[in-house]
């Protein structure tokens, strides 16, 4: 008994022993990295704050480090930075003769961009993750240390990775010395000291401004150009902008660090999404759908206006007969080669294909959505309904039907006394696509002896098919015009006739 415990204990050891030594020979446990830089002029320090805490949520034990570039009075003591070091004016001239923060809109880099440099001279620094201000952390990094620099491509030199910078970048990159992005950096400073990096970055800095004009951008092009063949390649996931999320080369669910660059322009602006975008825990996914009538395209692009006004870090989705170009990300699909066989019994319906795209929205790749009629006007905040699509199922508006309504016990037979309106729908996809929405939504055909007086296509499908997974929203996202509705307006929805008004509270909405 003794001898067999004895041995139950030497192999628990070993194996913890063989456990702890795979765990420290793996470099995404033992050696990841803790130590993350950041640098600021003063002006964008709000957001270097916000981007330092999105890290510090998935990086417990992580240590900061400031670089503060310039003549600036930062109040250091509103984070635990582990150390900052201070760069004068006088500090960064001495390197930089190229020119910097010119007019006009093509410089898009000032001293911070050279700043970033200067961690060669942090000499308690050994390796560290540099991140832009404008960069927050969606998920762990897990990054290892590298000899050099590593960083993401700016451009892969094929069509489905297009970037600002790619349309330029071949006059002095290729596919085998790619441009790098520098909004995120693995730096090994102790390898930056060892050859002298702060001199050599800027050699022929002003030659290549020369040569690039406008599109010189300093940082990417005078690392890319000067140390070619020596920077690690990372995937892209680890500095992700918003092109690459509306081409569909990523999705923000596979992005390690999310870069603010390409959608928000200003300061204020970036402080706007990306506080809310982090307090959200992600963004609000809205939906509309159209086929190619310009009208319903024109009258998208009024209420996606009227949205962003009231609602910041949203993401638009379009469902779409033919290709759109725009700020969202667009699924074309195709209508049946037959048509959808739910019109060839109700030939006297008013409804579009567009209008059966609804069963489509489970393809998109979120798992919680608005959708919003294109004949809407938003005037505020979406958040309360946004938070409705955590609940399992499809929130409508819910009415009663009154004896007013035309054909009112016709639809009493057929619906029953409360009928629900497809206008404003809260969604919860994946509590859809385990009923098999699309499929059963498309098969399913409204009993041949409905008069076509009360069959409303895609509404008919969900009043009947999906009762069970309906509940009610409030009637403030959804209010019918002319307004009877004295309450909150949040989401006006304009009908039939009354669809020249949603031009006229477009307008008046849109007046400073």
């Amino acid at each position: 008994m003794e001898a067999r415990c004895a041995s139950t204990i030497e192999t628990a050891i070993f194996i913890h022993s063989r456990t702890m030594q795979a765990l420290s020979s793996n470099p995404m446990v033992a050696d990841h990295l803790r130590d993350f830089l950041y640098v600021t002029d003063g002006r964008d320090y709000e957001l270097t704050l916000l981007s330092a805490q999105s890290v510090r949520r998935h990086v417990p034990d992580a240590r900061f480090h400031l670089i503060i570039a310039g003549n600036s009075n930062v109040p250091v003591e509103s984070f635990p930075w582990k150390s900052t070091h201070a760069v004068s004016i006088d500090d960064l001239r001495k390197h930089v003769h190229y020119q910097v923060e010119g007019q006009g809109p093509e410089f898009h880099w000032g001293w911070g961009a050279a700043a970033r440099w200067f961690v060669q001279h942090m000499r308690h620094i050994r390796q560290c993750v540099y991140l832009d201000s404008d960069i927050l952390c969606l998920r762990p990094p897990m990054l290892t240390p590298v000899d050099t620099i590593a960083a993401v491509p700016a451009q892969q030199f094929r069509k489905e990775r297009r970037s600002e910078t790619a349309d330029f970048a071949g006059k002095i990159f290729d596919a085998k010395k790619p441009l790098f992005e520098t909004g995120m950096l693995v730096i090994n400073a102790e390898w930056m000291r060892k050859v002298n990096f702060l001199s050599r970055i800027f050699d022929g800095a002003v030659e290549t401004q020369k040569m690039l004009g406008k599109r010189f951008y300093a940082e990417n092009t005078l690392l890319s150009k000067n140390f070619a063949g020596l920077i690690k390649k990372l995937p892209l996931k680890y500095n992700v902008g918003n092109n690459d999320v509306t081409t569909g080369i990523i999705s923000e669910d596979e992005t390690v660090f999310y870069h603010f660059h390409h959608e928000a322009s200003g300061v204020y602006n970036k402080i706007i999404q990306m506080r809310v975008y982090s307090e959200r825990n992600g963004r609000m996914n809205i939906a509309y759908l159209v086929d190619n009538s310009m009208d319903q395209i024109s009258r998208m692009w009024m209420s996606m206006r009227s949205i962003r006004q009231f609602n910041k870090a949203v993401r638009f989705y379009v469902v779409s007969s033919i290709p759109l170009k725009g700020d969202f990300i667009n699924l074309v699909v195709n209508p049946p080669s037959d048509g959808f066989a739910i019109y060839g019994n109700r030939p006297n319906t008013r409804f579009s294909d567009a209008t059966m795209f609804r069963f489509y929205l489970t393809r998109l790749p979120v798992e919680r959505l608005i959708y919003i009629d294109t004949d809407t006007i938003c005037h505020g905040s979406l958040e309360p309904l946004w938070k409705m699509t955590k609940r399992k199922g499809i929130g409508m508006l819910r009415y009663a039907i009154s004896d007013s309504e035309t054909n009112a016990s016709l639809k009493r037979k057929f619906y029953g006394d409360i009928y629900h309106n497809a206008g404003v729908l809260a969604l919860n996809l994946p509590s859809l696509l385990a009923e098999n929405f699309e499929h059963e939504s498309l098969k399913w055909i409204a009993s041949d002896d409905m008069p076509t007086e009360v069959f409303f296509a895609d509404e008919t499908v969900l009043n009947l098919r999906w009762s069970h997974l309906i509940y009610p929203i409030p009637e403030e996202f959804n209010i019918k015009f002319p307004l009877t509705y004295k309450g909150t307006q949040t989401i006006k929805h304009f009908y039939g006739s009354q669809k020249d008004a949603q031009i006229r509270d477009f307008s008046a909405l849109m007046t400073p």
